[in-house]
């Protein structure tokens, strides 16, 4: 839509993401000017890894929590979230079982084209936009 990146905001700490570029130069970078200080500021940086088929989960390269539609899944807007500080591989399940029958931080994405994916919650099929 307009190259910006997905980040949670207010250097990290922001509760919802939003869409943001830092310059207008480097739109491949969020507008960082290298991958080097991209990765060190983190905030557009995610960690996706693959569950089962077409699932996976999507953490925050910021502060390692996952991706997830909060309030049992009717939450209007993503938010990061942990449900406890072991597991963190699996967003703080104890087994894979278990976080795909919670489907809260399980997406599935589909490919398109080229480059381009469909990521949607695995817990009521809504895009991620």
């Amino acid at each position: 839509f307009d190259d910006r990146c997905l980040i949670f905001g207010h250097n990290g700490h922001g509760q919802f993401p939003e869409r943001h570029m830092w310059g207008t130069n480097h739109k491949e970078l969020c507008g960082w000017p290298d991958k080097a200080q991209l990765l060190d500021n983190k905030q557009a940086v995610w960690k996706v890894q693959h569950i089962a088929g077409d699932k996976y989960i999507i953490r925050s390269a910021f502060d390692d929590r996952c991706l997830i539609f909060g309030h049992n899944g009717h939450g209007q807007f993503p938010e990061r979230h942990m449900w406890g500080t072991n597991h963190k591989e699996l967003c703080g399940w104890p087994d894979k079982a278990q976080l795909l029958d919670n489907k809260q931080a399980v997406w599935k994405v589909q490919h398109i084209a080229g480059d381009k994916y469909i990521i949607r919650s695995a817990f009521d099929d809504r895009c991620l936009i």
